[in-house]
């Protein structure tokens, strides 16, 4: 794989000290992307004008660290030619009305407001690889959203060409985060001398969980009944989420689910939770109008939070965490997850790095 600098556009230290702006910046629903992009590109220009925001003279590479209270990760960021293509690896299907919504947004402002999350099995971490630069001060430090986040920049031609040749033996990026946005590459003009800009972190860092459900409209009258012959349904007052499906009635009762062994034996839970509960036993054909994901890091306590923002959901399936070793054995055999079946974490907020394509 060859990684390569560019020109980031970023705020200064200072004005990442301000926390007037993070509305623009936080995450938001896809329906939002369009608008808040625009929000984000004329706040931009605002903020260059004051010089408070700048568009890097040199190209860099740059390191990032993330850290919360659960995770301390570093990751590089650098940009990768579209006709490498072939080394990402993407591990879900995706929604079409959201690739829509996404080209419809790059093709309007021609700017990445935020890199693939990518992540590779490897000996070296980027840690090991980074240690030279994270032991100087950071080009910016930040706390946003409950997380603090450290940016170095890399323009040292030695360097630079240490960081690359780090790379030469890393031939799959599994797509953490951006299926979508590595879509739209797809259908642009000029494919062999597009660069995208990626966040590129090791396995052993990335926390992957599962994406829970909320349905929205009507499940089938007889779903007891169906899903009885695949699994027991017990009752429960809370909910333990640790190793249990779990169904949240809005108007009624929580039901764990523990699946018979020697009928869903061999069935992934990705498979399992969207063929067998969502298709079969609910009766839901339309997906992706009935059913949302949710979090990994929501919890059984937020149902009812979850049931003020949804007014039309009828019920939430809450997923236990997902093994890694059961996503490498389903994307290294080259089958795809159903749309937004995974969590990884840590997220980059949009707006952190952008990089411009007109």
């Amino acid at each position: 794989m060859f990684i390569e600098p560019f020109k980031l556009i970023s705020f200064n230290q200072s004005r990442w000290k301000n926390n007037d702006f993070s509305k623009f910046f936080i995450n938001t629903d896809t329906k939002d992307k369009v608008q808040k992009t625009n929000n984000i590109l004329n706040f931009l220009k605002n903020m260059i004008a004051k010089g408070e925001a700048k568009i890097e003279q040199s190209p860099c590479i740059y390191v990032l660290n993330i850290q919360n209270y659960k995770q301390n990760v570093t990751s590089i960021i650098g940009s990768v030619h579209y006709n490498e293509r072939n080394i990402f690896i993407p591990n879900e299907n995706i929604h079409q009305d959201k690739l829509l919504e996404y080209k419809k947004t790059f093709d309007k402002y021609k700017i990445q407001v935020n890199p693939l999350l990518t992540f590779y099995k490897g000996e070296n971490t980027i840690s090991s690889l980074t240690e030279s630069t994270t032991r100087y001060p950071p080009k910016i430090e930040a706390d946003i959203d409950g997380s603090t986040y450290r940016l170095w920049s890399i323009k040292n031609p030695i360097d630079l060409e240490t960081i690359k040749s780090s790379f030469d033996s890393v031939n799959k990026l599994y797509i953490a985060d951006g299926h979508h946005r590595f879509a739209i590459f797809n259908n642009m003009p000029r494919k062999t001398s597009t660069k995208i800009m990626v966040s590129v972190t090791d396995a052993n860092s990335i926390c992957l969980k599962s994406c829970h459900k909320v349905i929205v409209g009507n499940i089938s009258d007889n779903w007891i009944q169906k899903i009885s012959k695949y699994c027991i349904l017990e009752i429960l007052d809370e909910g333990d989420m640790k190793n249990n499906i779990l169904i949240n009635f809005k108007d009624g009762p929580t039901y764990k689910v523990t699946f018979r062994t020697e009928v869903v034996q061999n069935m992934s839970l990705y498979y399992i939770v969207n063929n067998i509960i969502i298709n079969e036993v609910f009766g839901i054909k339309d997906v992706e109008n009935s059913v949302f994901p949710l979090p990994g890091t929501v919890s059984f306590s937020d149902s009812q939070r979850i049931f003020e923002l949804y007014q039309n959901s009828s019920a939430v399936i809450f997923i236990p965490s997902i093994d890694v070793s059961e996503f490498f054995k389903i994307v290294d055999n080259g089958d795809k997850l159903p749309p937004t079946s995974t969590w990884f974490e840590p997220k980059i907020i949009d707006g952190f790095v952008i990089m411009n394509f007109g």
